[in-house]
């Protein structure tokens, strides 16, 4: 599985503001009130002029001061085309909307945020010099030449865009960090000219197989680039120096051959990296600076190398690989000194925990997890944390993703221990399933990163892989399947089923979970489904007397009211089992469109809709879908317990008797994974073979 954090925020604060205009154009109207966090103190009057494309000009007013010094507009789908002007604040979020034009007028904001505009280009952009931080997160930016970045921007934020060249970009001569994560249609550095000031270059699920003619800062402290295995590094003389004393976390492994074409020397840079050195001048004349953009092309390859630190000790051990974590670090398989036990250790990288102000996420993670003790829910056993990292111990759960179930090759034949990679295109909608933004309060987590779409991103969950199954266990997942896509309708059922009764143990707890996807279901040695990764989740809020107002979730599976930023409660999540459902029965999600904004118009107005003739055949499923994915709560089932009494589930648990032996976990899944031995990883994203202590000095506990 996937190592992947959904960090979700888009958020809803409710202000009590004035109502945006219904805009035709899009569809869908504007939410009743659009989330502005008001900014300076006693700024009552302050307001933001925008311009609609179909609406004309709308102002948008604060009633209340919260959070002083910030705006922050969330007014998704509102199609906000052009922002005039804004007071003079210290930063400014416009996530959602499908801004064009932008021209600074205030003089003191420091921070702006443009995430998920469709932007693609910088055109009609002009940013004021006071700007520190840009986010250009999940827009559409490609090759963009980029010579209008602030003067004075030090952090620059360009995370799931479409990005295949940096040749053209002109960074600010003062930027520190730049972030690139998840454009995996980089392929290569080619050209790439850092500003001098760079200390940190973060591109972590990329695609990049080349680094050639790229001129280093001589202040780089850490280079991250995750994705694949570089096969062409070409450093000038000058920078080897530079990159002996930085962090480097990618793998480069050269002899003379690869280095004949150039007529360069291997020099090894670290224990993983080793390049071809050539002098400055031949350097300069084989790769001169220029503006054109550098190639582009696919990747091929998915091994990946992540570092992570750890702390001495003599408590647990890690004696296996690490897998590919995402932004905030990466899980490694351990063992337990004492009892000899299993576990996975989920390492978050506590520098990005406080950029992306996701320490209520963490916290809220560890406090909902660590209580929970059910037959399908993976156990959190402990938690530590030193200078570098926090440290969640979980249950290991070696037979991969229930994604891996309905998402395998049904072409080719696999020799034994052949790699079952996912097609590029399985990849690519695997990689957009989320949506992604910075929480901001308590009563604000919103999810709107969608990769492609934002189908993927977020924060850690425990990575089990698709990669590397063997020619068995592939064969006989292969028997799971039917011809419609995803999996016969009875092995379905039983994960469902399993499903069904923790998330009924979670709301009879108070707790929603707000996160309900393929990926964050694995199964475990025996084969059972476990539910995993809780940072979306929220204790005491199931009930409608407390109805909560966060956009939360993954975009694929998020309810009409979650869209429509309506008050909500535990039936979101009855709507996101409806979804998963239909997934592992056909094996797509019954609204999916590669456009999250078409994708939006669907799940609030199209009816869903099964393949033909399958309803006909299988009319209790289809009944129960119906009912689960109804447009208005009230309409919809409303607990799972009202689930279990459903034809379709009396046809497989026709008694109570049943349903206990299937928590009591007597009940044969469908598929049981072939082991060999507790260390097995055939099942995971192998990254990296390794071994740490992670140990008795470390702090039990995070202490935010």
């Amino acid at each position: 599985m996937r190592l992947w954090w959904v960090w979700v925020a888009t958020c809803a604060l409710p202000l009590g503001l004035h109502a945006a205009t219904t805009c035709p154009e899009s569809g869908i109207a504007p939410p009743s009130e659009v989330t502005l966090a008001a900014a300076a103190d006693g700024a009552n009057d302050v307001a933001i002029l925008v311009k609609n494309s179909d609406c004309d000009e709308v102002t948008i007013e604060a009633t209340e001061s919260e959070d002083p010094g910030s705006y922050r507009i969330n007014a998704s789908y509102v199609d906000i085309e052009v922002v005039e002007s804004y007071p003079e604040v210290a930063s400014l979020w416009l996530w959602n909307n499908k801004i064009k034009t932008f021209k600074a007028v205030g003089t003191s904001v420091t921070e702006v945020d443009i995430t998920s505009n469709q932007l693609t280009s910088l055109d009609g952009l002009e940013f004021p010099s006071s700007v520190l931080l840009l986010t250009l997160d999940l827009n559409a930016l490609t090759s963009t030449s980029a010579s209008n970045f602030p003067d004075g921007l030090q952090r620059l934020y360009l995370r799931k865009n479409s990005i295949t060249s940096l040749a053209k970009f002109r960074f600010s001569s003062e930027l520190q960090n730049l972030y690139l994560n998840g454009n995996q249609q980089l392929t290569t550095l080619k050209g790439a000219v850092f500003p001098d000031s760079l200390q940190l270059i973060e591109c972590s699920d990329c695609r990049i197989t080349e680094i050639v003619g790229v001129t280093f800062p001589s202040k780089l402290k850490t280079m991250t680039l995750g994705g694949t295995t570089v096969t062409n590094f070409v450093v000038r003389e000058s920078d080897v120096d530079v990159l002996k004393t930085a962090q480097l976390s990618l793998t480069v492994s050269l002899d003379e051959d690869d280095c004949s074409s150039v007529s360069g020397t291997v020099t090894t840079i670290s224990s993983s990296v080793s390049a071809c050195v050539l002098d400055d001048t031949s350097f300069s004349s084989l790769y001169p600076i220029s503006n054109d953009s550098g190639s582009s092309g696919t990747s091929s390859s998915n091994s990946t190398t992540t570092s992570s630190s750890s702390t001495n000790g003599d408590s647990t051990t890690s004696s296996n690989n690490t897998n590919q974590a995402g932004s905030f670090g990466s899980v490694h398989l351990a063992r337990h000194l004492d009892t000899g036990a299993t576990v996975a250790i989920k390492v978050v990288t506590r520098r990005l925990v406080h950029e992306m102000h996701q320490e209520k996420n963490i916290m809220r993670e560890q406090s909902v997890h660590l209580g929970l003790v059910h037959p399908f829910i993976a156990r959190l056993y402990a938690t530590f944390q030193d200078n570098d990292a926090l440290y969640f111990v979980l249950e290991f759960c070696p037979g991969g993703e229930i994604y891996s179930l309905v998402y395998t090759h049904d072409d080719g034949h696999l020799e034994e221990n052949e790699d079952c990679d996912d097609s590029d295109e399985e990849e690519n909608r695997r990689s957009s399933r989320q949506v992604e933004e910075p929480e901001t309060s308590d009563s604000v987590t919103t999810e709107s990163e969608s990769d492609e779409e934002q189908r993927q991103q977020r924060g850690a969950s425990i990575a089990m892989g698709r990669n590397s199954l063997t020619l068995e266990n592939f064969l006989f997942k292969q028997k799971l399947r039917s011809s419609h896509g995803g999996l016969h309708e009875r092995y379905a059922a039983f994960y469902a089923a399993c499903l069904v009764t923790a998330l009924e143990f979670l709301h009879r707890r108070g707790v929603l979970y707000r996160d309900l996807k393929l990926e964050n279901l694995v199964l475990d040695a025996d084969g059972y489904p476990r539910l995993i990764d809780f940072g979306l989740s929220k204790p005491d809020a199931t009930q409608t007397t407390e109805r909560n107002s966060t956009m939360c979730g993954s975009a694929e599976y998020m309810a009409p009211e979650i869209l429509q930023h309506k008050p909500y409660d535990q039936r979101v999540d009855l709507w996101s089992f409806g979804i998963l459902l239909y997934e592992m029965l056909f094996g797509t999600t019954p609204f999916y469109h590669a456009n999250h904004r078409e994708q939006g118009r669907r799940i609030i107005s199209e009816p869903v809709q099964f393949p033909e003739d399958y309803e006909q055949g299988h009319p209790a499923v289809c009944s129960l879908i119906k009912k689960l994915l109804e447009k208005d709560p009230v309409l919809r089932l409303a607990s799972f317990s009202e689930v279990k009494k459903t034809t379709f589930f009396r046809t497989y648990f026709p008694s109570k008797q049943g349903w206990q032996q299937l928590e009591a976990r007597q009940a044969e899944p469908p598929f049981i994974p072939r082991l060999d031995g507790p260390f097995d990883t055939s099942f995971f994203v192998r990254v990296q073979e390794e071994e740490k202590d992670f140990g008795s000095d470390a702090d039990s506990d995070f202490g935010y």
